[in-house]
């Protein structure tokens, strides 16, 4: 079921952003279907895509460049997705630390009615070995159960326990040689 609502949710950030842009100039409107009922609505910033499973509303925040995608997950639940911003949410888990120095660069928070999930983008000054450390350390110190691929200087961690998972992508960044880019994938149910 879990797999399910994320691939939910993907879809309604895709079937969102390509609405966007359709809908890009638009003040206001309104796109119909075939036998008349309204589909999508565009006020100002904000798009309502209405579908037989329910409906996701589409905000944009021009301000931040922050948008939030929020609607049914086909199962009673609801989806709500925040992205664009180089802040780490208010509740990121303490426990899915990043390393000191580092600059962020995108986020995204999910929430479903089956937990949260967070992407941390971000840079740090530091090798991918380093990094790898880092979260080796800091994971394996939480006991959570812990795997890794390896592959040149690219560096995958993956792992968790029963309320909590993660994955970490590190590669080397190709803009500062000496450090790293890392995607931090973390999950608690």
């Amino acid at each position: 079921m879990r797999g399910k609502t994320w691939s939910k949710a993907i879809v309604l950030i895709a079937a969102g952003s390509l609405l966007a842009a359709l809908l890009d100039g638009c003040s206001s409107g309104t796109l119909k279907t075939a036998d008349g009922r309204d589909a999508i609505a565009r006020d100002k910033g904000d798009i309502t895509v209405k579908s037989e499973n329910g409906e996701m509303k589409i905000k944009t925040n021009e301000k931040d460049g922050t948008v939030e995608f929020k609607g049914s997950d086909g199962e009673g639940g609801t989806v709500k997705i925040q992205t664009g911003t180089s802040e780490l949410p208010e509740d990121f888990p303490k426990e899915a630390a990043i390393p000191d120095g580092a600059q962020i660069v995108n986020t995204m928070k999910t929430s479903t009615t089956d937990g949260e999930g967070y992407i941390v983008i971000f840079n740090v000054k530091q090798s991918a070995k380093e990094v790898g450390d880092f979260y080796r350390k800091t994971f394996k110190e939480q006991g959570f159960e812990l795997s890794e691929f390896s592959e040149d200087s690219n560096i995958t961690l993956m792992g968790g326990n029963d309320t909590h998972s993660f994955l970490v992508g590190i590669a080397k960044n190709e803009e500062d040689k000496d450090g790293s880019t890392v995607t931090l994938t973390y999950g608690t149910k």
